[in-house]
């Protein structure tokens, strides 16, 4: 999340395998039993502002190398996708499908809104960091990556207003309908879209650049006095009391052109009677399907040209704390910048806090997140590392609600290697953690041989 947090790194080299993260939440329903006995999604109705989440990655052969002037380069690749519905009114999204209910029969809606995006692509980041102040009270690191970004595909759907009163039998009069519903163009093949081929990876569009930038402000853990007679200095691997890293990641914006079925709302058609509204959108499996049932009851405009979507842009700010005896308390803010990449559409991450405190050495941790989604969603996560592996997951609730509105799994797989020789135990202590400090008595700097390294 910053790209300066490299620099300095304690590790000659720090590779990872494989990685993976997935993790889903909204508001708009849960997974549970309907009164039928099915389980299935189960829509909420409370009134509250609908918000929607999900992030999915997938990562190999990602690789730091430490430089010798304490800069650091890394290279990674990972395949991503982010879907966000941001600022959903409600109650459309709790009537739909059953206005013909005796819960709904006879409701209306005025002003009805929200923006739904989706995209997928190919992440190829190239990351430079380095050490700019070090003067043995504190150092700042600054770091930048450019990304090489090969979008996939991207929908949306804008609902920028809508209407409606209905009846007691469940018919609707529309009065207002304004919105677009627009894909690329590369997913023109496919039948959900407006072809005849099923579903499969498609192609990359080309490639674009986004950037990431980042500033890492650290107190040192301790200063060296190579004039000590004892020469007990602490050297850990975990080198700073107190860490604060602010930084932007995936500055950018993705130009697409209009998929064949993309359609523009404009406003609704004069109606003599009611429609059945639950009927006049059900049974659609395609952006064209949808295109001509709308079109029933509003004017629409095929949508032509290109049109841009914004990355998921964030202001990321961390601030770790380090009790010693391998004690950390991390308190990380996530907050949605996409608005300022001024595209038509955008995908973006909630607003969110995450408090965590961990145990860490240098072969294994324990962690245990607790993170707060400003919209109104709250999960306790946990994790583990041992050796190369972590694996862990983000909501420990949802494993055990009988109405599970989230969830998600994230793992690891990496390979590193120390600075420092840490199979000699007075340089990291005797469990060769890479964390542990020595305290025995060693040679003073200013006493050793210039041919001698401890």
């Amino acid at each position: 999340m910053n790209p300066a947090s490299i620099a300095n790194s304690p590790y000659k080299y720090d590779v990872n395998l494989l990685n993976g993260n997935f993790y889903f939440t909204n508001n708009i329903g849960y997974l549970g039993k309907s009164s039928d006995g099915d389980r299935g999604f189960i829509r909420n109705v409370d009134g509250q502002q609908r918000f929607l989440n999900s992030d999915l990655r997938l990562g190999a052969m990602g690789v730091m190398l430490s430089l010798k002037n304490k800069a650091s380069i890394g290279i990674q690749y990972q395949f991503r996708t982010v879907a966000s519905g941001i600022d959903i009114s409600p109650e459309f999204i709790e009537q739909f499908g059953r206005l013909g209910s005796i819960e709904f029969a006879g409701s209306s809606v005025v002003g009805q809104s929200g923006d739904a995006a989706a995209m997928g692509w190919h992440d190829l980041s190239f990351t430079y960091a380095g050490l700019v102040v070090d003067n043995g009270y504190y150092r700042v690191k600054v770091g930048g990556t450019f990304k090489l970004v090969n979008p996939i595909g991207n929908a949306v759907a804008r609902l920028e207003s809508l209407s409606y009163a209905s009846d007691d039998t469940g018919l609707v009069e529309v009065t207002n309908l304004q919105g677009q519903v627009a894909y690329s163009e590369n997913l023109n093949d496919f039948e959900q879209f407006d072809g005849t081929e099923p579903i499969k990876f498609p192609p990359g569009t080309g490639y674009r650049l986004a950037v990431d930038v980042g500033v890492v402000y650290e107190t040192s853990l301790f200063r060296d006095d190579p004039q000590r007679d004892a020469g007990n200095s602490y050297y850990a691997d975990i080198r700073y009391e107190q860490r604060l890293g602010v930084s932007i990641t995936d500055i950018g914006k993705m130009s697409f052109n209009y998929g064949s079925a993309s359609f523009d709302v404009l406003n609704v058609l004069p109606q003599t009677t009611p429609i059945d509204f639950d009927n006049l959108l059900s049974g659609i499996s395609s952006v064209r399907e949808l295109q001509d049932s709308i079109a029933t009851v509003s004017d629409v405009a095929d949508l032509t040209g290109s049109y841009t979507v914004s990355m998921p842009t964030a202001l990321n700010v961390n601030y770790d704390y380090n009790f010693r005896n391998n004690w950390f308390l991390n308190v990380a803010g996530q907050f949605d910048f996409s608005k300022l990449m001024n595209a038509d559409y955008r995908i973006n991450y909630p607003n969110s806090i995450t408090i965590t405190p961990r145990y860490e050495t240098g072969f294994s941790g324990a962690y245990f997140p607790v993170y707060v989604n400003l919209e109104g969603d709250m999960e306790l996560g946990a994790a583990l590392r041992y050796g190369p592996i972590t694996l862990g997951t983000h909501s420990l609730g949802s494993l055990f609600s009988a109405k599970p509105e989230s969830g998600g799994v994230f793992f690891s797989l990496n390979i590193n290697k120390l600075k420092l020789n840490s199979d000699k135990p007075y340089c990291f202590g005797s469990s060769k953690t890479g964390t542990a400090g020595t305290r025995r008595k060693r040679t003073p700097l200013h006493k050793r041989k210039k041919f001698l390294f401890f």
